[in-house]
């Protein structure tokens, strides 16, 4: 059971997660999906999610050193590890409001190019546009094109004004 101390406390500090999964990311590990994108882009080309994808050699025991660092700061047991739908995958959730707020996923066999942006690898975003793009191809990722194009259009606004502003 979750004490509205708990909650309020939750509220106050969740603005941090973000900052305190990525200081738990080793050099090795990659983030990617949205946040790699958000990293680059304008604010207002943001999608503004809430989770932090990570690809990771070993996907659970990185998701429970997140989840224990997140108890430490937050001062209590306010986050657990549990498997996600895909194989490989882990999600750190919140006990308050149940959200995952990370993905840590099994590496794929060709590391995907990535490049660090102030101590953080992320995915590059030829590597994300190739993604997008093969997943708006596939048609059992009919569910995801809407978010696929979204993504794609974005970055394409941002490659063009970042051509376009080159000092």
């Amino acid at each position: 059971m979750v004490s509205l101390r708990q909650v309020e406390k939750f509220h106050r500090k969740k603005q941090l997660i973000k900052n305190i999964i990525e200081r738990t990311l080793k050099d090795k590990e990659i983030v990617y999906g949205e946040r790699a994108i958000e990293v680059r882009v304008p604010d207002y080309l943001q999608r503004n999610t809430k989770d932090i994808d990570v690809y990771a050699n070993k996907p659970l025991k990185e998701a429970k050193e997140a989840e224990k660092e997140l108890d430490k700061e937050f001062g209590g047991n306010y986050f657990y590890t549990v498997p996600a739908k895909h194989k490989g995958t882990f999600k750190v959730k919140s006990r308050i409001n149940e959200y995952g707020y990370a993905d840590f996923t099994k590496m794929p066999k060709k590391r995907p190019k990535s490049e660090n942006i102030w101590g953080v690898n992320y995915q590059t975003l030829s590597e994300i546009k190739k993604g997008r793009i093969e997943n708006i191809k596939n048609k059992q990722k009919k569910f995801r094109r809407g978010k696929d194009k979204d993504a794609l259009n974005r970055i394409k606004i941002y490659e063009r004004q970042r051509r376009f502003f080159k000092w």
